[in-house]
């Protein structure tokens, strides 16, 4: 049990690896495109992950085509390291397919403004303490 832990863990330290390199490689090519109203890389960076994701659950829950610890390198390790949004998304479609309308729309709505103000909060955490 312990050996297939430590492996699964590798698995997804190495996805991770991966999508957390491919996420700065993307921030990089895309740095100089500033749309007026948007992080341009951030926003395609979590459009392409949740695209990403959505492919891969498929032929994981609906195909045998994925073996599931390539499986879990894929969505846990990379997707996970490329960006989380992807897992915020995935997990709201979830909800949704599954009927729990009022669910998701609390998830959401919890996740991004409990996400803001908690970075606030860091924030001025950080700066009091630095002082």
């Amino acid at each position: 049990m312990l050996k297939n832990e430590i492996l699964n863990i590798i698995i997804v330290g190495t996805g991770g690896f991966v999508g957390s390199a491919l996420r700065y490689i993307t921030a990089k090519v895309f740095q100089h495109i500033n749309l007026v109203f948007l992080p341009y890389s951030t926003f395609t960076v979590n459009i392409a992950g949740s695209l990403i994701l959505g492919f891969i659950s498929f032929l994981i829950l609906e195909s045998s085509f994925l073996s599931p610890r390539f499986g879990l390198f894929l969505t846990v390790g990379f997707c996970g390291g490329f960006t989380t949004f992807s897992t915020f998304s995935y997990e709201n479609m979830t909800l949704i397919r599954d009927g729990l309308y009022f669910h998701s729309l609390i998830y959401s709505l919890l996740s991004i403004l409990v996400s803001l103000a908690f970075v606030f909060l860091g924030y001025y955490l950080a700066k009091i303490i630095m002082r």
